[in-house]
């Protein structure tokens, strides 16, 4: 085909042997170690440390082109979306195209998607390490302070790769890229795209121009993410009728692979440039600075043998003895969550867009409310033909913190030695405060910077309960 259309073509499929079991090609000579030490510096004073290698597991399936087919349905004219071509009362003129398995070598797929795996595949790995201090108070009180944190290197990007975008450069072209030339395919490529007598210029300029779309399978690795947080966590064992268990965390996740599924934002995050992952780079989907949960338990002191009064009494024990207050308090930081922009440049093979920001505007508001959310004047529309330089995630736009309190009253009755009684009264969401969701993000939408709900399960809610154990 090269000497056919006088273009420098490169790139084609190349399929598995008989010798070639696997996806990829297979690497045997990872090293995993660990390492964790425990060290008592004082009587009550104990430091551990630890260090770990991780390879996550990794799969995939065979790919199936060229032993599979799908004809596709050209509805416009070199894809421009306006001029009919094939029309729905005889969509197929050319008929379907069989299943050729690796007969056609280089050429399978010509003119349609073609897609495999990388076979050059190094493993992905984590590095985990923590180091942190433990002091007995006595009376079964710990207090801890550690450090924890991870590095991710070439993990799999978890979305498919287009590697038939057009050269990010070669967007300072301008409107000539859809400047319709002769088609050096036309008669050679028979459906699709590539078939017209004229297309649009930029097809001529991708990579593999005698393709449609070239796909790199979502396992391919890259990606990378790192973590570090500080942890402080006091916890008192059953003494006294109390049981203790709070922490706090501070913490921060980078990375560059984003999320594959639906997360802040309201949808799973997508690469805008196929050739530039550093644009990528920011605060992950699951990044939470802060967050503080208490939980607890607690015997009130009153009744039989209890210090705040105990009587010998049997009815006055009866009715004020056996009582237990429990709950959990949690507050935390919103999620950041993601911006998009309508994309103008899609045609020609980029992803997701995002907006701009503008230099000198704060994005977050003193007092947001959920009509205004954050400062949606300081996001302003790509320039045609650029990509939005807003990063993925912006710390200063998050999702509402979150502030929650459950909490729960039980009487213990005790009748012989088999019958126990428990009466529970409990309250979620104690203080009825509402958590609202997060914020529209797409620019350019009428609800640009608005939220139209909440993340709580409910709104404050008081349940009783009796369980008898015989």
């Amino acid at each position: 085909m090269a000497n056919l259309t006088g273009l420098p073509l490169k790139g084609g499929l190349v399929f598995a042997n008989e010798d070639q079991r696997f996806s990829w090609d297979p690497r045997y000579s990872d090293f995993a170690p660990r390492l964790g030490v425990s060290l008592q510096l004082l009587q009550k004073l104990v430091l551990r440390t630890g260090y770990g290698l991780f390879y996550p597991t990794q799969t995939g399936t065979g790919d199936l082109t060229g032993f599979s087919s799908t004809t596709p349905w050209t509805f416009s004219q070199g894809g421009d979306g306006i001029n009919p071509q094939d029309l729905l009362r005889n969509p197929y003129p050319n008929g379907l195209i069989p299943a050729l398995g690796r007969s056609d070598g280089l050429l399978t797929n010509v003119g349609r998607g073609a897609g495999g795996y990388q076979r050059l595949h190094p493993n992905g790995y984590m590095q985990n390490y923590s180091a942190d201090l433990q002091y007995d108070f006595g009376h079964s009180t710990v207090l801890e302070i550690g450090y924890a944190g991870h590095q991710g290197r070439k993990l799999v990007y978890g979305q498919s790769l287009n590697d038939n975008q057009l050269p990010t450069p070669l967007l300072s072209l301008g409107a000539k890229l859809d400047e319709r030339v002769p088609n050096p395919f036309f008669g050679l490529i028979t459906t699709g795209n590539l078939a017209p007598a004229t297309i649009p210029l930029n097809r001529l300029l991708r990579p593999f121009p005698e393709f449609d779309t070239v796909t790199r399978n979502s396992q391919t690795p890259g990606g990378s993410s790192s973590y570090n947080a500080l942890l402080v966590k006091l916890s008192k064992q059953f003494s006294t009728g109390l049981m203790l268990l709070t922490s706090y965390q501070w913490s921060k996740a980078i990375d560059n692979i984003g999320e594959t599924e639906p997360s802040p934002g309201g949808a799973a995050d997508g690469f805008r440039d196929s050739t530039n992952f550093r644009l990528e780079r920011s605060l992950a989907a699951h990044d939470l600075p802060h967050s503080f949960v208490t939980a607890f338990v607690y015997e009130l002191p009153v009744g039989r043998g209890k210090k705040l009064l105990g009587v010998s009494n049997a009815l006055v024990n009866t009715v004020l003895g056996g009582w237990q207050v429990s709950g959990i308090v949690r507050l935390s930081s919103g999620l950041p969550v993601r911006l998009s922009a309508p994309s103008l440049i899609s045609q020609y093979g980029f992803g997701t867009q995002y907006p701009n920001v503008t230099s000198g505007q704060d994005v977050a508001l003193e007092h947001p409310t959920p009509e205004r959310w954050f400062n949606t004047s300081a996001f302003s529309a790509p320039a045609p033909y650029t990509i939005g330089n807003s990063p993925r995630r912006l710390n200063e736009l998050r999702a509402d913190n979150q502030k929650n309190m459950d909490v729960s009253l039980a009487k213990n009755f005790r009748y012989g030695e088999r019958l126990r009684v428990q009466f529970r009264a409990e309250s979620f969401n104690l203080t009825n405060t509402p958590q609202f969701t997060w914020p529209d993000t797409t620019f350019g939408s009428t609800t640009f910077g608005v939220v139209n709900g909440t993340m709580n399960i409910g709104p404050r809610n008081i349940q009783f309960g009796l369980k008898v154990d015989f």
